[in-house]
């Protein structure tokens, strides 16, 4: 077996790498920018030409390539990015005769709701009203919808919550809210919550999906679904930090929409996601859990594991706190 990897710089995708390396699992990577390493090729999954001959030589692929903004001046990028970018790998992969295609899409393509009773499964309604709107998640559906409708009796789709852990770029949007909220920079809770799941779980889910679970379906996977206002107590009590004064009202974002000319909070908080934070992303693990041997670890680990790394990064690249 050998497999073909995208995304493999990112975040998750560098965890993949260890992962695949731990079970001696022969791999070729993508990478947009010159790598060091041997089993990296350089190329760009827009254009085919760069890496058909090495997808080639693969049984599978692993799809984890992708940026995320959730900017409206962002929305064309999103789409080139995460539609025509699965587009034209899959086209290089039908070519190839491809045999599992593991595809990494995001839980916010089903997973997001206005209230806090409604916990996801697979089977739950494309909330498509709401994510219309939502450049990246918009991009993310159609891609999935499009890899589900012309390859689905190959691929194998991961729909993750938030993914934290170790490991995220210094500036990374992954731990980006953790890092405002330790940089003083969130006095209130938003009024929606979240789901999260630690990234070395997620990579070692990936690399089961190889040889497990079933072709033509999908999988959420999260650790905790937990409200805004308890996820920065927690991280308040880890981190030694106050916790915020208040969690905003239940419709307090309302108010961006009744003033459209009010953009953002403040330079760090965006109006986009105060009001993607005002919604719920609660989501049901246990298919994931039965048919990929997905097994998230204590969530207090995740969030301790994750401070740890961010005040690491802090101390060697960043001048914080000025």
């Amino acid at each position: 077996m050998k497999v073909f990897l995208t995304g493999a710089t990112g975040f998750l995708g560098k965890h993949i790498q260890n992962s695949l390396q731990q079970n001696n699992v022969e791999f070729t990577a993508l990478s947009r920018k010159e790598q060091r390493s041997p089993n990296f090729i350089f190329g760009d999954i827009l254009h085919p030409e760069t890496y058909k001959n090495q997808l080639a030589k693969c049984d599978m692929v692993i799809h984890a390539a992708g940026q995320v903004s959730h900017l409206n001046e962002d929305a064309e990028s999103m789409w080139n990015i995460h539609f025509e970018g699965t587009k034209t790998l899959l086209s290089v992969m039908k070519q190839a005769d491809t045999k599992r295609f593991v595809y990494v899409s995001s839980s916010g393509t089903v997973a997001v709701s206005k209230t806090p009773d409604i916990i996801a499964t697979e089977k739950s309604p494309v909330p498509l009203e709401t994510i219309r709107d939502w450049p990246y998640y918009r991009a993310k559906y159609f891609a999935e919808q499009h890899v589900m409708e012309s390859f689905s009796d190959r691929t194998i789709c991961l729909n993750p919550s938030l993914l934290l852990g170790p490991g995220d770029d210094p500036m990374g949007s992954s731990t980006e809210t953790i890092r405002l909220f330790l940089d003083g920079k969130l006095p209130v809770s938003p009024s929606g919550g979240l789901s999260f799941v630690d990234v070395r779980d997620v990579a070692k889910t990936v690399v089961s999906a190889l040889d497990s679970g079933t072709l033509g379906q999908k999988y959420l996977m999260g650790s905790a679904n937990i409200s805004f206002w308890e996820f920065y107590k927690k991280i308040a009590r880890l981190s030694n930090k106050p916790a915020p004064y208040f969690a905003l009202p239940k419709n307090g974002h309302k108010l961006l929409y009744v003033f459209p000319k009010w953009k953002n909070i403040s330079s760090e908080i965006r109006r986009e996601n105060l009001i993607l934070a005002s919604h719920f992303w609660y989501v049901n693990s246990e298919k994931a859990k039965t048919e990929l041997r997905f097994s998230p670890r204590d969530p207090l680990e995740t969030l301790s594991d994750t401070l740890a790394d961010i005040r690491e990064n802090q101390s060697r690249y960043i001048p914080w706190n000025k």
